[in-house]
């Protein structure tokens, strides 16, 4: 499905209803056949949560095995069989489906039929689309809810008639993209004709997006042209705002956007799977309020303790003089008549010490001039106090150390991601030159 103007429009402004003249939902479960089938329709709610509701004549309160359904209430973690998968035609032929639907807390059986009113993650439509002009590259459009702050470098004509720094367009390796902040929403176009943009590409986008602004730039939907094929995808999760305790990696200075660029080009191209773990740590700080700071401050100092863990300690292993003195300890122990258990939690102890600590590693980058002697040390006091259940003193000037401490790990996280995936800072400058003139036009 192509979403046209005011499609989008009802879309952004939680009003798009898609009315459907056959709804299937279909038991995931090779020993059963229910399923449910009616007409509906699927609505996106105030907070952007998709629902659908639909009803099915044929299954009545009275009919044999429909009060299992209706009053399935088994402990633990529902089973995959308990799910639905979905299926939907709409009013302009489209088919959308959805494979895992939890339907039990919005199922009601009545004596002439059932009515179903359940959330949807997310729905997606898929059709052949053949366009002689894309042959070879792949297309999408992307909508993301909300207004963001970009380094903009492009003016753009507004709905009154008025200009402004509205538009953001760049290539990284094998994709260009073109940036368009509307009055609700931010338009993504991205072409490429050497990678393939799918669901996860995307999604890769959104995550590098987000980090550099400390914004969530999650697409509420896109579409995307891809090997003749047309996929439409509408997200059903339900929105989020950033607490305040994240901020932005990058600049987002109008005209400056060249750190910008350099992030999301390492993010996409270098990312790996086991960098999964990055936008993870990011979305567990954006979660928490500034307010709870040290809620806050004890989950930020785990985050980079993960990252040094996953992206820092390959290769790195004590000094000589620590791993000689480990083997010589070893060597004194087996001479030693010792109780087994404390033979075996000596050996435990130094077989770690063959293992680089988290603190360990962080004081070699700071040795090596990759991170700041300040926070080296705001780590350590952060974790020490926090970990430890220490009490923590009130009085202005400490808590003034304290916010300083936070400030300084926050740098520290967002140097250890960029540096993960290739990303250094300090050696991208924009041009102010070229800054000037342009904020003079």
């Amino acid at each position: 499905m192509q979403f046209n103007s005011a499609d989008i429009e009802r879309l952004v402004n939680r009003s798009l209803v898609i009315e459907c003249f056959e709804i299937t939902l279909a038991q995931n479960s090779v020993d059963s056949s229910l399923s449910f089938n009616g007409p509906g329709s699927i609505t996106v709610q105030s907070d952007g949560q998709l629902s659908l509701k639909m009803y099915d004549s044929s299954k009545k309160s009275g009919m044999s095995g429909m009060m299992r359904v209706a009053f399935y209430n088994e402990p633990g973690i529902v089973a995959e069989s308990e799910y639905y998968s979905l299926r939907a035609k709409d009013s302009s032929g489209n088919v959308w489906t959805a494979p895992r639907v939890y339907i039990n807390e919005g199922l009601r059986l009545t004596p002439h039929g059932t009515i179903i009113n359940v959330n949807v993650s997310d729905i997606r439509s898929e059709r052949v689309f053949l366009r002689t002009d894309l042959e070879g590259v792949s297309v999408a459009n992307v909508v993301v809810v909300g207004n963001f702050r970009l380094p903009f470098n492009k003016w753009e004509k507004q709905p009154d008639g008025s200009s402004s720094v509205s538009a953001l367009d760049f290539e990284i390796e094998g994709v260009s993209l073109k940036l368009s902040q509307k009055s609700k929403h931010l338009d993504i176009d991205l072409e490429s004709d050497s990678k393939g943009i799918d669901h996860q590409f995307l999604m890769t986008i959104s995550e590098s997006f987000s980090i550099a602004i400390g914004k969530d730039v999650w697409p509420v939907y896109y579409r995307v042209y891809k090997e003749g094929v047309l996929t439409s995808f509408i997200n059903g999760k339900p929105d989020i705002v950033g607490l305040g305790m994240i901020k932005p990696l990058v600049e987002t200075f109008p005209y400056k956007p060249a750190k910008l660029i350099s992030f999301v080009d390492n993010y996409v191209n270098r990312r790996e799977e086991r960098h999964g773990h990055i936008v993870y740590y990011w979305r567990r700080l954006y979660h928490i309020s500034s307010h709870l700071g040290d809620v806050a401050a004890l989950v930020l100092t785990v985050n980079i303790e993960g990252l040094i863990n996953n992206y820092f300690s390959d290769g790195r292993a004590p000094a000589d003089k620590v791993l000689g003195e480990i083997n010589l300890s070893k060597k004194l122990i087996r001479t030693l008549k010792l109780p087994a258990c404390t033979n075996s939690r000596i050996k435990n102890v130094l077989g770690g010490m063959r293992k680089l600590s988290a603190p360990n590693i962080l004081r070699q980058l700071e040795e090596e001039g990759t991170i700041e002697k300040t926070q080296l040390k705001s780590w350590n006091n952060l974790r020490h106090s926090l970990a430890h259940a220490a009490n923590t003193d009130s009085d202005p000037e400490s808590t003034a150390l304290f916010f300083t401490d936070i400030e300084n790990c926050l740098d520290l996280f967002y140097r250890l991601i960029g540096l993960s995936v290739g990303y250094d800072e300090s050696f991208i400058i924009d041009s102010e030159d070229v800054i000037q003139t342009k904020l003079e036009e």
